[in-house]
């Protein structure tokens, strides 16, 4: 399973990327930013707390039920989505100077899930891929394919 994700996403063998994507941002406003190249608004802080798997699928339906920044289309982004936005890490540091993640975000959840049990999050501090039991705690970042 790892070696396939590996394949995929052009990993090394710490699940993390062998070359990193071209990043292109604009920022919308205080909560939203876009990444031209992949054409996906992106929320910027997150959801603000850790939530497991299940929890980050409801504060989704939560965001989209109350039409959060004019748009009911938001979702997990898949392991693709992520790999494009993550950075060389900066071992040790926070990514203040990041216009994506706000500094306090460090893992993220993704729609994949590896099994019955545990789903694909991604370390967005240290750059790599990992599984996490689904009742383990990550943070929610959404993204919506809409322009923004």
């Amino acid at each position: 399973m790892f070696k396939d994700i590996a394949t995929l996403l052009g990993l090394d063998g710490l699940l993390r990327p062998r070359t990193y994507a071209d990043q292109n941002f604009a920022v919308v406003g205080p909560l939203v930013v876009y990444e031209h190249n992949t054409r996906l608004c992106w929320q910027r802080r997150g959801s603000g707390f850790t939530l497991d798997w299940q929890q980050a699928k409801d504060y989704i339906r939560h965001l989209n039920g109350s039409n959060w920044q004019g748009c009911n289309t938001w979702r997990l982004p898949t392991l693709e989505e992520v790999r494009t936005v993550l950075m060389p890490p900066r071992h040790g540091l926070s990514c203040p100077d990041l216009p994506l993640f706000d500094a306090s975000l460090h893992w993220l959840w993704t729609s994949d899930h590896c099994t019955k049990k545990q789903a694909w999050m991604a370390d967005v501090v240290e750059s790599f891929f990992d599984r996490l039991d689904m009742d383990g705690v990550a943070s929610v970042c959404a993204v919506r394919s809409d322009s923004p």
